[in-house]
Protein backbone atom coordinates (compact mmCIF):
# COMPACT_ATOMS: atom_id res chain seq x y z
CA UNK A 1 0.00 0.00 0.00
CA UNK A 2 1.74 3.16 -1.18
CA UNK A 3 1.64 5.66 1.51
CA UNK A 4 2.29 9.56 1.69
CA UNK A 5 5.60 9.40 0.89
CA UNK A 6 6.07 6.16 -1.38
CA UNK A 7 6.02 2.78 -0.59
CA UNK A 8 7.05 1.70 2.63
CA UNK A 9 10.01 -1.00 2.03
CA UNK A 10 11.66 -0.41 5.18
CA UNK A 11 14.43 1.89 4.55
CA UNK A 12 14.59 4.77 6.71
CA UNK A 13 14.98 7.93 3.86
CA UNK A 14 17.93 9.63 3.30
CA UNK A 15 18.72 12.84 5.62
CA UNK A 16 18.85 15.99 3.60
CA UNK A 17 18.39 18.45 6.09
CA UNK A 18 21.77 20.74 5.38
CA UNK A 19 23.79 20.95 8.17
CA UNK A 20 25.55 24.21 9.82
CA UNK A 21 28.88 23.75 8.85
CA UNK A 22 31.57 26.26 6.94
CA UNK A 23 33.03 24.47 3.67
CA UNK A 24 35.75 26.64 2.52
CA UNK A 25 38.19 26.18 -0.15
CA UNK A 26 41.34 27.86 -0.69
CA UNK A 27 42.09 29.30 -4.43
CA UNK A 28 45.20 30.66 -4.90
CA UNK A 29 46.35 32.52 -7.76
CA UNK A 30 48.07 29.40 -9.31
CA UNK A 31 45.36 27.48 -9.96
CA UNK A 32 43.76 29.19 -12.44
CA UNK A 33 45.04 31.38 -15.92
CA UNK A 34 41.53 31.99 -17.91
CA UNK A 35 37.97 33.13 -16.57
CA UNK A 36 36.95 29.59 -17.97
CA UNK A 37 39.12 28.47 -15.63
CA UNK A 38 37.29 30.40 -12.35
CA UNK A 39 34.26 29.50 -13.49
CA UNK A 40 34.98 25.42 -13.57
CA UNK A 41 36.53 25.63 -10.21
CA UNK A 42 33.55 27.51 -8.67
CA UNK A 43 30.79 24.91 -10.70
CA UNK A 44 32.94 21.77 -9.46
CA UNK A 45 33.01 23.59 -6.07
CA UNK A 46 29.36 24.38 -5.90
CA UNK A 47 28.75 20.61 -7.19
CA UNK A 48 30.94 19.33 -4.09
CA UNK A 49 28.70 21.43 -1.56
CA UNK A 50 31.71 23.83 -0.29
CA UNK A 51 29.92 26.97 0.36
CA UNK A 52 32.86 29.51 0.98
CA UNK A 53 35.90 30.44 -1.45
CA UNK A 54 38.51 31.88 0.01
CA UNK A 55 39.90 33.83 -3.59
CA UNK A 56 43.50 35.03 -3.81
CA UNK A 57 43.65 38.73 -5.01
CA UNK A 58 46.62 40.27 -3.37
CA UNK A 59 50.10 38.11 -3.87
CA UNK A 60 52.74 40.32 -3.58
CA UNK A 61 51.34 43.47 -2.14
CA UNK A 62 49.19 43.42 -6.02
CA UNK A 63 46.16 43.10 -7.36
CA UNK A 64 44.17 40.64 -9.20
CA UNK A 65 41.23 43.11 -9.41
CA UNK A 66 40.73 46.63 -10.32
CA UNK A 67 42.69 48.74 -7.98
CA UNK A 68 43.55 52.46 -7.48
CA UNK A 69 45.85 51.30 -4.55
CA UNK A 70 48.27 48.59 -6.06
CA UNK A 71 49.61 47.68 -9.82
CA UNK A 72 47.78 44.24 -11.47
CA UNK A 73 49.59 41.50 -10.93
CA UNK A 74 52.57 40.16 -12.30
CA UNK A 75 51.12 36.34 -12.15
CA UNK A 76 48.54 36.11 -14.62
CA UNK A 77 50.15 39.42 -16.99
CA UNK A 78 52.85 39.51 -19.06
CA UNK A 79 54.19 42.63 -17.07
CA UNK A 80 53.29 43.66 -13.75
CA UNK A 81 50.56 46.25 -13.94
CA UNK A 82 49.07 45.56 -17.59
CA UNK A 83 45.08 45.46 -17.26
CA UNK A 84 44.14 42.09 -18.21
CA UNK A 85 41.11 43.13 -20.09
CA UNK A 86 38.83 41.27 -17.34
CA UNK A 87 38.53 41.27 -14.13
CA UNK A 88 39.30 38.01 -11.92
CA UNK A 89 37.55 38.95 -8.78
CA UNK A 90 34.52 39.83 -10.30
CA UNK A 91 34.36 36.82 -12.45
CA UNK A 92 34.42 34.71 -9.14
CA UNK A 93 31.81 36.30 -7.35
CA UNK A 94 29.38 36.29 -10.30
CA UNK A 95 30.12 32.78 -10.81
CA UNK A 96 30.02 31.93 -7.06
CA UNK A 97 26.50 33.90 -6.27
CA UNK A 98 24.66 32.30 -9.08
CA UNK A 99 25.83 28.98 -7.67
CA UNK A 100 25.04 30.60 -4.13
CA UNK A 101 28.97 30.02 -2.42
CA UNK A 102 30.85 33.09 -0.48
CA UNK A 103 33.59 34.81 -1.80
CA UNK A 104 36.01 35.90 0.59
CA UNK A 105 39.38 38.00 -0.71
CA UNK A 106 42.22 36.29 0.11
CA UNK A 107 45.58 38.67 1.03
CA UNK A 108 48.43 37.77 1.29
CA UNK A 109 49.58 40.30 4.36
CA UNK A 110 53.15 41.11 5.10
CA UNK A 111 54.63 38.93 2.65
CA UNK A 112 55.93 41.73 -0.12
CA UNK A 113 57.99 40.29 -2.74
CA UNK A 114 59.97 37.54 -3.86
CA UNK A 115 62.99 38.31 -5.71
CA UNK A 116 65.98 40.66 -4.98
CA UNK A 117 65.22 42.59 -8.56
CA UNK A 118 62.69 45.49 -7.78
CA UNK A 119 59.64 45.65 -9.20
CA UNK A 120 58.68 46.87 -12.73
CA UNK A 121 57.36 50.73 -12.73
CA UNK A 122 53.54 50.43 -13.05
CA UNK A 123 50.62 53.00 -12.07
CA UNK A 124 50.39 53.11 -9.19
CA UNK A 125 53.66 51.92 -8.21
CA UNK A 126 54.30 48.75 -6.70
CA UNK A 127 55.22 49.89 -2.25
CA UNK A 128 58.57 48.42 -2.63
CA UNK A 129 59.56 51.25 -4.75
CA UNK A 130 57.02 54.20 -3.70
CA UNK A 131 57.76 53.30 0.14
CA UNK A 132 60.90 51.37 0.55
CA UNK A 133 60.77 52.54 4.07
CA UNK A 134 57.78 50.41 5.07
CA UNK A 135 60.16 46.86 4.47
CA UNK A 136 62.12 45.35 6.48
CA UNK A 137 65.90 46.43 6.87
CA UNK A 138 69.09 46.68 9.25
CA UNK A 139 70.46 49.08 10.81
CA UNK A 140 71.89 50.09 8.09
CA UNK A 141 69.48 50.75 6.08
CA UNK A 142 70.35 47.37 3.60
CA UNK A 143 67.10 44.74 2.87
CA UNK A 144 66.29 42.15 5.16
CA UNK A 145 65.46 39.00 3.55
CA UNK A 146 63.48 36.00 5.19
CA UNK A 147 66.18 33.55 6.32
CA UNK A 148 67.23 31.37 3.49
CA UNK A 149 65.21 33.15 0.87
CA UNK A 150 65.13 36.29 -1.78
CA UNK A 151 61.55 37.42 -0.37
CA UNK A 152 60.96 40.35 1.37
CA UNK A 153 58.84 41.41 4.17
CA UNK A 154 56.94 44.37 4.99
CA UNK A 155 58.12 45.66 8.71
CA UNK A 156 54.87 45.64 11.01
CA UNK A 157 56.39 47.82 12.89
CA UNK A 158 55.77 50.15 10.56
CA UNK A 159 52.40 51.71 10.72
CA UNK A 160 52.79 52.80 6.60
CA UNK A 161 52.64 48.59 5.92
CA UNK A 162 49.69 48.13 8.21
CA UNK A 163 47.61 50.93 6.62
CA UNK A 164 47.64 50.14 3.65
CA UNK A 165 46.57 46.56 4.27
CA UNK A 166 43.43 48.47 6.45
CA UNK A 167 43.15 50.43 3.26
CA UNK A 168 42.93 47.45 0.50
CA UNK A 169 40.53 45.86 3.07
CA UNK A 170 38.71 48.17 2.69
CA UNK A 171 38.74 49.47 -0.78
CA UNK A 172 38.06 45.57 -2.29
CA UNK A 173 34.60 45.92 0.88
CA UNK A 174 33.49 49.03 -0.62
CA UNK A 175 33.73 47.83 -4.42
CA UNK A 176 32.82 44.76 -4.66
CA UNK A 177 30.22 42.42 -3.16
CA UNK A 178 32.72 39.81 -0.98
CA UNK A 179 31.17 38.46 1.71
CA UNK A 180 34.43 39.29 3.56
CA UNK A 181 38.50 39.47 3.94
CA UNK A 182 40.72 36.67 4.46
CA UNK A 183 44.05 37.47 5.76
CA UNK A 184 47.26 35.12 4.90
CA UNK A 185 51.39 35.66 5.94
CA UNK A 186 49.78 38.00 8.79
CA UNK A 187 52.76 36.87 10.58
CA UNK A 188 56.74 37.59 11.10
CA UNK A 189 58.94 35.53 8.69
CA UNK A 190 60.58 33.94 11.87
CA UNK A 191 62.50 33.93 14.86
CA UNK A 192 65.04 35.98 12.15
CA UNK A 193 65.60 38.16 10.95
CA UNK A 194 64.74 41.38 13.47
CA UNK A 195 64.57 44.40 11.73
CA UNK A 196 65.57 47.53 12.71
CA UNK A 197 62.17 48.81 13.22
CA UNK A 198 61.11 46.06 15.43
CA UNK A 199 64.30 46.35 17.15
CA UNK A 200 63.71 50.39 17.69
CA UNK A 201 60.18 49.81 18.78
CA UNK A 202 60.43 47.49 21.10
CA UNK A 203 63.37 49.12 22.84
CA UNK A 204 61.39 52.38 23.01
CA UNK A 205 58.60 50.58 24.47
CA UNK A 206 60.51 49.30 27.00
CA UNK A 207 59.14 45.39 25.73
CA UNK A 208 60.15 42.56 25.39
CA UNK A 209 61.21 41.77 21.72
CA UNK A 210 59.08 38.86 20.94
CA UNK A 211 56.00 40.21 22.68
CA UNK A 212 56.28 43.39 20.69
CA UNK A 213 56.38 41.83 17.63
CA UNK A 214 53.13 39.98 18.52
CA UNK A 215 51.42 43.21 19.36
CA UNK A 216 52.20 44.84 16.18
CA UNK A 217 50.45 41.92 14.22
CA UNK A 218 47.84 42.38 16.48
CA UNK A 219 47.72 45.86 15.81
CA UNK A 220 47.53 45.36 11.75
CA UNK A 221 44.70 42.85 12.63
CA UNK A 222 43.01 45.54 14.63
CA UNK A 223 43.38 48.04 11.90
CA UNK A 224 42.20 46.15 9.15
CA UNK A 225 39.26 44.68 11.32
CA UNK A 226 38.36 48.22 11.67
CA UNK A 227 38.92 49.92 8.53
CA UNK A 228 37.01 46.69 7.34
CA UNK A 229 33.80 47.36 9.53
CA UNK A 230 33.94 51.01 8.52
CA UNK A 231 33.48 50.30 4.81
CA UNK A 232 30.78 47.78 5.27
CA UNK A 233 29.55 46.43 9.06
CA UNK A 234 28.54 42.74 7.86
CA UNK A 235 31.97 42.13 6.59
CA UNK A 236 33.71 38.82 8.44
CA UNK A 237 37.27 38.99 8.77
CA UNK A 238 39.23 35.35 9.03
CA UNK A 239 42.91 34.87 8.77
CA UNK A 240 45.14 31.42 8.11
CA UNK A 241 47.11 30.74 10.96
CA UNK A 242 49.93 28.47 11.95
CA UNK A 243 48.77 24.67 12.54
CA UNK A 244 51.38 24.80 15.77
CA UNK A 245 50.29 27.18 18.09
CA UNK A 246 52.60 26.03 20.99
CA UNK A 247 53.98 22.67 20.61
CA UNK A 248 53.21 20.10 23.71
CA UNK A 249 56.66 19.38 25.22
CA UNK A 250 58.50 16.61 23.16
CA UNK A 251 57.60 17.84 19.76
CA UNK A 252 60.54 19.80 19.00
CA UNK A 253 58.34 21.56 16.23
CA UNK A 254 57.74 25.00 15.00
CA UNK A 255 55.45 27.71 16.85
CA UNK A 256 52.92 30.38 15.55
CA UNK A 257 53.11 31.72 19.07
CA UNK A 258 56.66 31.41 19.48
CA UNK A 259 58.37 31.68 16.19
CA UNK A 260 55.66 33.27 14.04
CA UNK A 261 54.68 36.32 15.89
CA UNK A 262 51.20 35.39 15.78
CA UNK A 263 48.56 34.72 18.54
CA UNK A 264 45.12 34.48 16.77
CA UNK A 265 44.15 33.41 20.42
CA UNK A 266 44.52 37.12 21.49
CA UNK A 267 42.97 38.44 18.35
CA UNK A 268 39.91 36.38 19.14
CA UNK A 269 39.62 37.07 22.78
CA UNK A 270 39.50 41.08 21.54
CA UNK A 271 37.25 40.66 19.42
CA UNK A 272 38.62 42.13 16.05
CA UNK A 273 38.70 38.33 14.28
CA UNK A 274 35.47 36.75 13.03
CA UNK A 275 37.47 33.25 11.49
CA UNK A 276 40.53 31.57 12.72
CA UNK A 277 41.85 29.02 10.16
CA UNK A 278 44.51 27.12 11.15
CA UNK A 279 46.14 25.04 8.58
CA UNK A 280 47.24 22.24 9.95
CA UNK A 281 48.49 20.43 7.24
CA UNK A 282 49.76 17.00 8.78
CA UNK A 283 48.06 14.00 9.17
CA UNK A 284 45.99 11.62 12.01
CA UNK A 285 48.11 9.52 13.88
CA UNK A 286 47.97 6.44 15.24
CA UNK A 287 48.33 7.13 18.46
CA UNK A 288 46.57 10.67 19.96
CA UNK A 289 48.96 13.28 20.72
CA UNK A 290 51.43 11.88 18.74
CA UNK A 291 53.96 14.43 17.09
CA UNK A 292 51.82 16.95 14.53
CA UNK A 293 48.49 14.69 15.27
CA UNK A 294 45.75 16.43 13.11
CA UNK A 295 43.52 15.19 15.59
CA UNK A 296 45.22 16.67 19.02
CA UNK A 297 45.93 20.19 17.07
CA UNK A 298 42.00 19.99 15.89
CA UNK A 299 41.26 19.80 19.50
CA UNK A 300 43.79 22.20 20.93
CA UNK A 301 42.38 24.71 18.09
CA UNK A 302 38.72 24.72 18.66
CA UNK A 303 38.71 24.64 22.89
CA UNK A 304 41.11 27.60 23.01
CA UNK A 305 38.65 29.80 20.97
CA UNK A 306 35.02 30.01 22.59
CA UNK A 307 33.46 33.61 21.16
CA UNK A 308 34.97 33.61 17.63
CA UNK A 309 34.67 30.68 15.08
CA UNK A 310 37.56 27.88 13.97
CA UNK A 311 37.36 26.61 10.31
CA UNK A 312 40.66 23.94 10.62
CA UNK A 313 42.41 23.67 7.18
CA UNK A 314 43.38 20.64 6.24
CA UNK A 315 45.96 20.20 3.06
CA UNK A 316 45.76 17.73 0.01
CA UNK A 317 49.40 17.20 -0.23
CA UNK A 318 50.29 14.57 2.67
CA UNK A 319 47.42 12.69 1.66
CA UNK A 320 48.24 12.41 -2.14
CA UNK A 321 52.08 11.64 -1.31
CA UNK A 322 51.58 8.35 0.99
CA UNK A 323 48.25 7.57 -1.62
CA UNK A 324 45.24 7.36 1.10
CA UNK A 325 43.46 10.90 -0.03
CA UNK A 326 40.41 8.94 -0.20
CA UNK A 327 40.19 7.96 3.38
CA UNK A 328 42.22 10.88 5.17
CA UNK A 329 40.50 13.36 3.76
CA UNK A 330 36.50 12.58 4.55
CA UNK A 331 38.89 11.53 8.23
CA UNK A 332 39.80 15.35 8.68
CA UNK A 333 36.98 16.62 8.29
CA UNK A 334 34.77 14.43 10.52
CA UNK A 335 37.36 14.52 13.23
CA UNK A 336 37.23 18.19 12.71
CA UNK A 337 33.57 18.11 13.45
CA UNK A 338 34.36 15.72 16.26
CA UNK A 339 36.64 18.74 17.37
CA UNK A 340 33.82 20.95 17.67
CA UNK A 341 35.29 23.17 14.79
CA UNK A 342 32.53 25.51 13.01
CA UNK A 343 33.66 24.40 10.02
CA UNK A 344 37.15 23.27 7.53
CA UNK A 345 39.31 24.50 4.79
CA UNK A 346 40.40 22.68 1.89
CA UNK A 347 43.66 23.44 0.51
CA UNK A 348 43.83 23.55 -2.63
CA UNK A 349 41.51 23.81 -5.43
CA UNK A 350 44.02 22.98 -7.79
CA UNK A 351 44.96 20.11 -5.45
CA UNK A 352 41.33 18.76 -5.42
CA UNK A 353 40.80 19.79 -8.73
CA UNK A 354 43.81 17.14 -10.28
CA UNK A 355 42.85 14.65 -7.96
CA UNK A 356 38.77 14.30 -8.46
CA UNK A 357 38.58 15.08 -4.85
CA UNK A 358 35.36 16.82 -5.42
CA UNK A 359 33.61 13.28 -5.81
CA UNK A 360 34.82 12.10 -2.46
CA UNK A 361 33.73 15.41 -0.76
CA UNK A 362 30.34 14.86 -2.55
CA UNK A 363 29.90 11.32 -1.83
CA UNK A 364 30.94 11.51 1.59
CA UNK A 365 31.76 14.28 4.10
CA UNK A 366 29.73 16.79 2.10
CA UNK A 367 27.25 14.39 0.42
CA UNK A 368 24.40 16.86 2.55
CA UNK A 369 24.57 20.18 2.27
CA UNK A 370 25.55 22.90 4.27
CA UNK A 371 25.00 26.02 5.88
CA UNK A 372 27.09 28.67 7.45
CA UNK A 373 27.14 28.95 10.90
CA UNK A 374 25.49 32.37 11.98
CA UNK A 375 28.09 34.60 13.90
CA UNK A 376 25.95 35.55 17.10
CA UNK A 377 27.77 39.07 17.23
CA UNK A 378 27.39 39.91 13.85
Amino acid sequence: DKGPTGPDDGVEPEDTTPMVEARALWITRYDWTTAAEISALVTNAANAHFNILYFQVRGNMDALYYSSLEPWGLRHSAFMGVDKGWDPLQIALTEAHARGLEVHAWLNAMYAWPVTAPPQETTPRHALLEHPEWFMVDGNGAAVYEAGTTNRWLSPAVAGGRTRLAAVAADIARRYSVAGIHLDFIRYPGTSPVDAATAAGAAAAGMNLDDFRRSMITAAVRETHDSLLAARASARLSAAAWGIYQPPTGWNTSSGYSQMMQDPREWARLGIIDVIAPMVYWPITATYGARTDFAYLADDHSNAVNNRHVYVGLSLEHMISKGNLATELPAEIIRSRVAGAEGVVVFSARLVREQNAWAILANGPFKRRATIPPMSWK
